[in-house]
């Protein structure tokens, strides 16, 4: 009797660490996956020498700082460069599924901005009291000719409560 109650106890001891090791990778593979889904989608989204490093992801009812580098120094491969005139590189808007403007700031830096070299932009939004879901950052370059050739830049992000 004694050797059976040895040999269930064993057994329970055998699965619970494995239930716990399970649950443990099963953690590590939701959030890590999660977060470098957010970093990935964010970090290769680029239009003609401006490339989004903000996050993908971000609450309503909040301010979210939209973030952004122009680097002109690979124009001549491109074939195109992103425009910056005093110190603004263009706008970023908050657009719902139907296209409808919510948010628009400039997208502006306070550094040394008449450079060859990589410049950070940035755009603090106040982010509406809005439903969760998917939604999209405009990123509109500065046009100061008013001329036609305008790129734009479409970032799908992710509004949560």
């Amino acid at each position: 009797m004694q050797k059976f109650t040895m040999q269930n106890k064993t057994r329970k001891i055998i699965l619970a660490l494995i239930i716990l090791i399970l649950a443990a990778i099963l953690l590590v593979l939701h959030f890590g996956t999660q977060k470098s889904d957010s970093v990935t989608a964010s970090a290769t989204l680029s239009e003609c020498g401006l490339t989004v490093t903000s996050p993908a992801t971000f609450a309503a009812h909040t301010t979210y700082t939209a973030t952004a580098t122009v680097d002109n120094r690979q124009k001549d491969a491109l074939g195109c460069s992103w425009t910056v005139f005093e110190a603004v590189a263009g706008t970023v808007t908050l657009l719902d599924d139907h296209g409808k403007e919510l948010v628009t700031k400039q997208l502006a830096t306070s550094e040394d901005w008449m450079t060859e070299n990589p410049v950070g932009f940035s755009a603090e939004m106040n982010i509406p009291d809005i439903a969760t879901g998917h939604y999209t950052l405009a990123f509109i370059e500065e046009n100061p000719s008013d001329g036609p050739d305008q790129s734009v830049l479409l970032v799908p992000v992710t509004v949560t409560k």
